[in-house]
């Protein structure tokens, strides 16, 4: 249990609110009763006030350390699930920064309040399924959350029950049961309805480029470009260095992102640390947009940082130089607002009207997809970690690119037998 702020009065030495103590303090009548289970039964003591109780209750813990009892010690879920992030915090002060621990604890919340009093020794399949469907079924704001939300609260759920495991607060039993349960979290997939992926054709792009310029955001104009020609996202658009781009060997070097909570020096995934070959006409319009920018120029600076995204400075109510993902798209809804993409020469026309930047990451994978670029050379521009996203997004039930690989086999075939 932890102390309770407003009922403990600080009379107890060594002891402060939201401190952690083994067992229980609770108020029968006008009295507190301290209780700690042993095994199936428990020892208790009785104290006139919340503050003599908590004396009652450490007492007890002082006679079961001291092996006067023997007893199983009973954590519930909310007491881990507080324990492994207070060990976070701790532990990993330098590797995890405070926002992100932050959101973690946040992801966790519903999770830690919807079973917190589940006794971690008593986990079995049933009630781990139970946390399993709770997840999955969650809403935040009547929606159903994204893959990569539920993938996230599970991974956190099993490094919870994995620091139960190394802090003894389980037996080897109930971890084989959470080792083979976590091999089925891999098949529980979000409920939410996937968005359409919208592609923009190079006739789309240069539309949208214009209006972009005509509205005078040409370095926006720039980041859209560096997506579809580059495959880049737009966090590590807006995360790149100048010391990061060698137009001399023609290398952007993808090393950092720029999120809402500030830069950071690990992209989204490790195989996002990686060199991207320059398109060849994207060069000039680089070193055209350093030239025009000699006044931001520092190896160490960013490329696009936040004066330069926007119109004027008296627009930006914030001191951070980085501009984020967010921001730009507040951008792209409030320019294409009430714009209708034009039909093509082909006659056909783009999905939605709607712009969204990582549309441009998504278009030029398609388009490399649909040019002959092989699914493992893409998977490494792309930054993808697993080589079955970039070949669901971008292969997989592709008729042109069926089509185009099975006549070049014929046709080899054909050549070799006649």
């Amino acid at each position: 249990m932890r102390v309770e702020k407003k009922k403990y009065k600080n009379s107890i030495s060594g002891v402060a609110a939201g401190d952690y103590i083994e067992g229980s303090i609770f108020k029968v009548k006008n009295k507190y009763r301290a209780e700690i289970l042993l095994g199936d039964k428990s020892i208790t003591k009785q104290a006139p006030t919340y503050d003599l109780a908590i004396e009652k209750l450490l007492e007890l813990n002082k006679k079961t350390n001291n092996n006067d009892h023997i007893f199983e010690k009973t954590v519930f879920f909310s007491d881990l699930i507080d324990r492994y992030f207070e060990y976070r915090k701790i532990m990993h002060k330098n590797i995890i920064d405070e926002n992100s621990l932050k959101n973690r604890i946040k992801n966790m919340s519903s999770i830690r309040e919807e079973f917190s009093m589940l006794r971690v020794s008593k986990l079995n399949e049933i009630n781990i399924s139970e946390i399993h469907d709770f997840i999955a079924n969650e809403k935040t704001n009547d929606k159903y959350h994204a893959q990569g939300t539920l993938d996230r609260k599970f991974q956190l759920l099993y490094k919870a029950f994995e620091f139960a495991h190394e802090n003894k607060l389980i037996d080897k039993a109930t971890y084989d049961i959470i080792l083979k349960t976590k091999k089925l979290t891999k098949y529980i997939k979000s409920k939410k309805e996937k968005k359409e992926f919208t592609y923009y054709s190079p006739e789309d792009m240069i539309f949208i480029q214009d209006m972009l310029e005509e509205r005078e955001y040409s370095n926006v104009s720039l980041v859209a470009m560096l997506q579809y020609h580059q495959g880049m996202r737009v966090s590590e658009v807006l995360g790149l260095p100048f010391k990061n781009i060698d137009l001399l060997n023609g290398i952007i070097k993808v090393r950092q992102v720029a999120t809402k909570h500030g830069i950071k020096s690990v992209p989204k995934s490790d195989a996002g640390n990686r060199d991207l070959i320059i398109a060849e006409f994207l060069k000039p319009v680089i070193k055209n947009y350093i030239n025009n920018n000699m006044d931001i120029f520092e190896p160490d600076k960013l490329v696009f940082p936040r004066k330069k995204m926007l119109k004027t400075i008296s627009r930006s109510n914030t001191q951070k130089e980085y501009f984020s993902s967010e921001e730009i798209g507040s951008i792209f809804r409030r320019v294409f607002k009430d714009v209708e993409l034009p039909k093509r020469k082909d006659g056909t026309k783009a999905k939605t009207n709607s712009i969204e930047s990582h549309n441009f990451r998504r278009s030029f994978g398609t388009n490399a997809a649909n040019n002959g670029v092989p699914p493992q050379v893409l998977c490494s521009v792309m930054g993808h970690t697993d080589f079955n996203m970039t070949y669901q997004h971008y292969y997989l039930d592709n008729e042109e690119n069926t089509r185009a690989a099975m006549n070049e086999f014929y046709e080899k075939m054909f050549k070799k037998i006649s």
